[in-house]
């Protein structure tokens, strides 16, 4: 049952109608369920897409689709979404829409303590708030940003859980993953702040950037399972494209992956040396030419000609050119993401980063490989 204005007195002034909701969740479910064909995923004590009470809802933000996303996810309950004025202000279908089903206007360009204090009202009448806590659309689908602290001050000013829920990025032809964390509740963090001496706001924000970072990787599991039972080539090319993907192989046995863009510009995560080896905290997104690249495989001796020839392309079979972006996409998508700081050899490799580019999944083959050798024994 859709939860509703108990005590309209106490209410903020908003366009907010009920009956507009009703009206607007019954046209949008069916085509929503087309497009997107949602599955959904539930942590050990997350709620079934509904929750009785107030509560703040915390979601990763990749499209400007996610909060009518959110409104088919939390199916039962309605929700209030935390929306910028960017996107409320405009003159169009969408932006009346939700100011209908009663967003919550935030300035994007100050601090406006007003929201604070309708948020605040809204879930003193036991209302559901949907926040999104990076801020802004992750157009590069990098991992989750940091999260700014407003949801969890509104949580813990309240006494209000936070439910964190984690939407899979949409794409063409392929179903949509959602991910239902376990609630965390006020008291949750104040037994934390009791350890750790931190505040109660502090460690809500520790504790939702966890369960979300877990969530995160419970959907690239699933997208590499399925992305591993693809067939995958690589060979050695006599001409190199631009937008491929190559890769080379280091010193310890492993590949080292970037974007070809052209002799002069291959985009990958690489310390000074041009390699992936070392100090996660010395590797970035950056540039170099082919023949750096190539010496990733070598990094301190042997000819240029050598290295070159070890150097190996992606072959984009038919299954994959349906989900393969076009070469300037792959292009633009690498180039944004230069001097990007947030390797990880294990979440966020350089296998992850080229996927990331090309065909919008953060996944590495290689990971999945040797974590099923691991656990294989």
């Amino acid at each position: 049952m859709i939860a509703t204005n108990e005590n309209p007195s106490m209410a903020p002034k908003t366009k907010y109608s009920p009956s507009m909701v009703r009206a607007s969740k019954a046209a949008f479910y069916v085509p929503l369920k087309i497009l997107v064909s949602p599955k959904y995923y539930y942590e050990q004590g997350a709620p079934k897409r509904s929750f009785k009470g107030r509560g703040v809802i915390v979601c990763n933000h990749d499209s400007y689709s996610d909060g009518f996303l959110m409104y088919l996810a939390w199916w039962y309950r309605h929700i209030f979404p935390v929306v910028s004025d960017l996107a409320l202000d405009k003159k169009s279908l969408f932006a009346k829409i939700l100011r209908r089903m009663g967003a919550i206007r935030v300035d994007s360009k100050k601090s406006d303590l007003s929201v604070f204090r309708t948020v605040k009202a809204y879930l003193e009448l036991e209302r559901a708030v949907l926040v999104m806590p990076e801020g802004h659309v992750n157009w590069l689908a990098s991992r989750i940003r940091e999260f700014k602290y407003g949801a969890f001050k509104m949580a813990i000013e309240s006494d209000a859980p936070i439910y964190p829920t984690y939407v899979g990025r949409i794409k063409p032809h392929t179903r949509t993953h959602i991910f239902f964390g376990k609630p965390i509740t006020s008291k949750e963090a104040y037994d934390a702040a009791a350890i750790s001496g931190n505040k109660p706001i502090v460690e809500m924000h520790r504790l939702a950037t966890e369960s979300m970072k877990r969530l995160e990787r419970d959907y690239e599991l699933v997208q590499t399972k399925k992305y591993a039972k693809r067939k995958h080539v690589w060979r050695k090319p006599k001409v190199i494209k631009m937008g491929d993907r190559i890769r080379v192989r280091q010193q310890d046995g492993t590949y080292h992956y970037g974007i070809y863009l052209s002799a002069t510009e291959v985009i990958h995560y690489a310390s000074e040396n041009g390699n992936s080896l070392g100090d996660p905290a010395d590797i970035k997104v950056r540039t170099d030419t082919l023949v750096t690249f190539a010496r990733s495989a070598n990094a301190t001796q042997g000819d240029d000609c050598l290295k070159l020839s070890e150097v190996q392309v992606k072959k984009i079979t038919l299954r994959e050119r349906f989900s393969v972006r076009g070469k300037e996409k792959i292009a633009k998508r690498a180039r944004k993401s230069l001097g990007e700081v947030d390797y990880d050899p294990i979440y966020n490799n350089t296998e992850h980063f080229v996927n990331r580019c090309a065909i919008g999944l953060r996944v590495s083959l290689d990971t999945y490989t040797a974590q099923l050798t691991i656990d294989n024994g």
